[in-house]
């Protein structure tokens, strides 16, 4: 019952009503007297229409929610929670650019659906949901819902009769230093991007492969609007490979301060590698760089003009606001398991590697966690410090002052470490966000250099 209410409260109850004349705000007043017949409905329906049809929907959906991340492909990266579209165009970026610097034989190949969503054989989505396990009352829900629709069309002006719906709704690339991690296809909603080496294998399967997919469910592929790419290729066997699959092939957002704008989208991507390293698009880049210390390597010349753009934020190298974005974010510890305790800045917002770098750079264990230092204990005589040398006078009194700031610290052993971004804790980092921050250091910076002219004037 709280189910169905709560999907029926989801609802605009101002919208248009259905064709049976009922919109959600009748429901919602009357749900004292409603709320039997429609659950009744709800458990053996057989037709389904107007605004009851809209509830089971929204229960459906609801439940899908819950597990729709682990049913869909991870490489599938949009409208799906907790990834974004942006991902993909991260990963296509690397293994372009590895390609062209390795001088590997890459191909690329558009694929461009006709009408998408239009064209999906009912009866093998069916077949796909019983191939991922979903249950056999949950496919009949599936079916009531999308195989008993009708509609009409007008004509001059007046609706014909009603008509049922039939339609509706290994090639990959090696990438990092050992091939550790293979791309073989992206998704972006209905866009698909295949990526494989040269070879006509490769193009003789893309073609078959696509075909039978055609036919199997629905869904036709504008052969003449794909497009196929190639790195390191030369135009003539693109050409002739264009010619085999009968596709193509190929060799101002009004934001006021650009560079300050893209900053902030960079940022993102550097507030995501601490909130978020178990996407595929992080996969791709540590499999492409390594990681060290716990965070991924810069990459040097090696790296993407991209990537090292984004490490220069990261650490504080970008020619915008220097270190802005280290300076914004900060970690609270919880049992300190996920937390570096030299690295990360979790003691007053700032890392103890700059603080106390003296010690730094003599300790011998730079990569433990605040977890495994509390456990040794990181008082006087505890077992946490370990030392290349003995420490100088001057340098026990620097341990000393280190451990007066840990003194009064604990760890919560049923909280986690948690990454927080100061100009907005509660939300977290946003592009707009950033973006404000931003331009008002500069337009801070242009309000002192004016004053100071004025002053100089006067």
């Amino acid at each position: 019952m709280a189910e169905v209410k709560s999907a029926v409260w989801d609802y605009d109850s101002y919208k248009s009503p259905g064709p049976d004349g009922i919109n959600f705000g009748f429901i919602k007043d009357f749900w004292a007297e409603l709320r039997g017949d429609i659950m009744r409905f709800l458990s053996d329906f057989h037709r389904n229409v107007g605004s009851l049809y809209k509830i089971l929907a929204k229960v459906l959906a609801n439940r899908l929610h819950l597990v729709i991340g682990s049913v869909i492909s991870e490489s599938q990266t949009a409208f799906v929670k907790d990834r974004q579209i942006l991902d993909g165009i991260l990963i296509a970026n690397e293994v372009v650019d590895e390609a062209r610097k390795s001088k590997k034989e890459l191909m690329l190949f558009k694929v461009d659906f006709e009408k998408a969503y239009d064209l999906v054989d009912l009866g093998y989505l069916d077949e796909v949901m019983g191939r991922m396990s979903f249950p056999t009352l949950w496919r009949k829900w599936i079916r009531e819902c999308v195989c008993t629709a009708t509609t009409s069309v007008l004509v001059n002006g007046s609706p014909t009769d009603e008509f049922p719906l039939q339609r509706g709704l290994r090639q990959e690339y090696s990438i990092g230093e050992q091939g550790s991690m293979t791309v073989s296809h992206l998704q972006f909603a209905d866009d698909t991007l295949l990526s494989g080496v040269k070879s006509w294998a490769n193009v003789r399967a893309l073609r078959a492969v696509l075909v039978l997919f055609e036919t199997m469910s629905g869904l036709k592929v504008n052969f003449n609007k794909s497009m196929l790419v190639g790195v390191n290729i030369p135009d003539t066997w693109l050409g002739e490979a264009a010619s085999a699959l009968c596709c193509k092939e190929s060799g101002g957002l009004g934001v006021r301060r650009v560079r300050e704008f893209n900053q902030a989208l960079l940022g993102k991507w550097c507030w995501r590698m601490l909130v978020d390293r178990e996407g595929l698009w992080f996969r791709v880049l540590a499999a492409r760089y390594g990681i060290e210390g716990g965070r991924l390597r810069d990459g040097g010349r090696r790296g993407s003009s991209w990537w090292r753009e984004i490490a220069r934020i990261r650490d504080g190298g970008s020619e915008t606001g220097g270190s802005w974005f280290g300076e914004q974010v900060v970690k609270r510890v919880g049992d300190g398991s996920d937390t570096f305790f030299w690295t990360d800045p979790w003691v007053d917002g700032f890392p103890l590697c700059q603080r106390f770098e003296r010690l730094f750079e003599l300790t011998e264990t730079k990569s433990r966690t605040v977890a495994e230092m509390f456990a040794l204990g990181w008082g006087e005589g505890g077992e946490a410090w370990e030392w290349r040398r003995q420490l100088r006078a001057w340098e026990e009194e620097m341990l000393g002052e280190c451990q007066s700031l840990l003194l009064n610290i604990f760890s919560q052993a049923h909280s986690i470490d948690r990454w927080h971004w100061r100009p907005d804790p509660a939300t977290g980092y946003s592009v707009i966000g950033a973006y404000k921050l931003l331009t008002s250091h500069l337009t801070m910076m242009s309000h002192i250099q004016t004053q100071t002219y004025n002053d100089l004037r006067l």
